[in-house]
């Protein structure tokens, strides 16, 4: 509100804004030593410390209330008033938004209470390693709000392989989404959303028919030279279940003898979201390869797992090193133009197989356990990759032939 009286000038104390008495228009006293620093009026009789300025190199101005003099002192209001009177005169608009002073280091801490609990213990330890290896050493020290789509850009032209590379920005991605929910940053300004993710090669592997025999061939060797050896035996045979059911790795190898119904045929699995919360259940039925090898396996008094650990009532912990022996006993290693299988492209190989023997997506989706048809749709398209590859290479050996003969 503008005064419609004449301000007055004065060193504003304690004592002369009490003596200040209120009028029948509003008006200002003006401190005669800092130059901005005043008091309001009221008719009504209420005070309040103000600060006027005019931002340095710019046609900016605008007044700041401080705070009501009832409530605030004569020295604490001369103080506030000289931090603002010191922004503007440094060129800073004291009206601007405030930038959080948060650092991305703090962000990460603040995400880990909050996000983190929640995750999966595996993805749990993904985002504490890109947090580690990634973000915090390129961003940590920098504030939250001034992280920019170029600093991205560059903390990811750093990072060699693009499917690491990708799976750092979409994590970053969920940290700046989420300062935006926190108010540590301005909303719609994530500055991970421009940034160019470049293809990732595709992971999948199928074992061809050769392929699946000498792998079978090697389990066999390994079960001959681990005899006597509980656990090694207990990987092998739980890789063949792994091969003659398309289960996924830790489904077979955390197994009990309770989800196994033989009179049924059937393996029931209760399927849980990763965070733990129960999402429903799935039966799978056994194969008779798939049943001689569950009834084969010991059944412990101590211990409720199909394939039991070293350790007393615990499952098998790890059945990668016998997939790494298997694999290259079988010289799946370094076959020329294809990537080295991993354990889950049994399950790949699984679904490719069922899928050349006409079983339909809807089922095949079922026996997966997928919870999105889409996601067993990515099987179909690579059979029909190899069917073509296939079609191609026969046209190809036609033309070869129809020109010879012309010749």
């Amino acid at each position: 509100m503008t005064p419609t009286r004449p301000s007055r000038v004065a060193k504003l104390t304690q004592r002369t804004v009490e003596a200040l008495k209120p009028e029948a228009v509003p008006y200002y006293a003006w401190d005669s030593e800092l130059k901005g620093f005043g008091v309001r009026v009221m008719p009504s009789g209420r005070k309040a410390w103000v600060a006027k300025y005019r931002v340095k190199n710019s046609s900016q101005a605008g007044w700041e209330t401080i705070g009501r003099c009832e409530l605030k002192k004569a020295d604490e209001a001369r103080a506030n008033a000289l931090e603002v009177l010191a922004q503007a005169a440094s060129g800073k608009n004291p009206k601007a938004p405030k930038v959080d002073r948060l650092t991305v280091a703090g962000l990460v801490e603040k995400f880990r209470k909050i996000h983190m609990p929640t995750l999966a213990p595996s993805t749990f330890v993904q985002y504490n390693r890109r947090f580690e290896a990634n973000i915090l050493p390129a961003l940590g020290k920098r504030l939250v709000a001034e992280i920019t789509t170029a600093d991205i850009e560059k903390l990811h032209s750093g990072i060699k392989a693009p499917m690491t590379g990708n799976r750092v920005l979409a994590l970053l991605s969920k940290l700046f989404r989420e300062a935006e929910r926190w108010k540590i940053r301005e909303p719609f300004t994530n500055p991970v959303r421009d940034v160019l993710r470049p293809p990732e090669k595709s992971r999948k592997r199928f074992l061809s028919t050769d392929e699946i025999g000498r792998l079978v061939e090697a389990l066999n060797q390994l079960e001959v030279e681990f005899e006597g050896v509980s656990d090694s035996l207990a990987g092998i045979e739980a890789l063949r279940l792994l091969m003659y059911t398309g289960c996924r790795h830790q489904e077979i190898v955390r197994l009990r003898w309770d989800q196994v119904d033989l009179e049924r045929d059937e393996i029931q699995f209760r399927r849980e979201h990763k965070t733990g919360r129960t999402t429903g259940e799935k039966s799978l039925p056994l194969l008779p390869e798939a049943r001689k090898i569950i009834e084969r396996q010991p059944r412990l008094l101590n211990n409720p797992y199909v394939f039991p650990g070293r350790k007393l009532g615990k499952p098998l912990c790890k059945i990668h090193l016998m997939w790494v022996k298997a694999r290259t006993k079988a010289g799946l290693d370094d076959v020329p133009g294809k990537d080295r299988p991993r354990i889950h492209d049994l399950r790949h190989t699984f679904a490719s197989v069922l899928l050349e023997a006409d079983v339909s997506i809807q089922v095949l989706s079922k026996l997966l356990g997928h919870s999105k048809i889409q996601t067993t749709q990515v099987y179909a398209h690579s059979v029909m990759a190899t069917l073509r590859k296939g079609a191609e290479q026969g046209v190809a050996l036609l033309e070869q032939k129809m020109t010879s003969k012309k010749v």
